[in-house]
């Protein structure tokens, strides 16, 4: 199970860092024509600076998102894999006692 729990994990990392990457492209693209179009120099780096710290925090939010599934990743996971296991009716058992452990 725990093959199961790792390949999910860097399944979730994997696309939570390239939902990140987009951001950033996005925002660096907006604030290059944004500041392509201002001529106040003052302006400007105010709207740079929101899109940086606008960047930052959702980085920042999505560290946490990370540490956050490689802390708990036990019982997220295993809540997840015995799920789709009921469905199919494999494994109740194993199911159950992690389950159990984790809470």
């Amino acid at each position: 199970m725990n093959n199961k729990i790792n390949k999910i994990l860097y399944r979730d990392c994997g696309i939570i860092a390239a939902i990140l990457a987009v951001l950033w492209c996005i925002l660096s693209f907006v604030m290059v024509q944004v500041s392509a179009m201002i001529s106040n120099q003052a302006m400007r780096i105010g709207i740079l600076t929101a899109g940086i710290f606008a960047g930052a925090f959702s980085t920042a939010a999505a560290a946490a998102v990370f540490m956050h599934l490689k802390k708990n990743r036990e019982a997220i996971y295993t809540i997840e894999i015995c799920a789709k296991n009921q469905a199919h009716d494999k494994n109740q058992e194993v199911c159950y006692e992690k389950t159990k452990n984790n809470f």
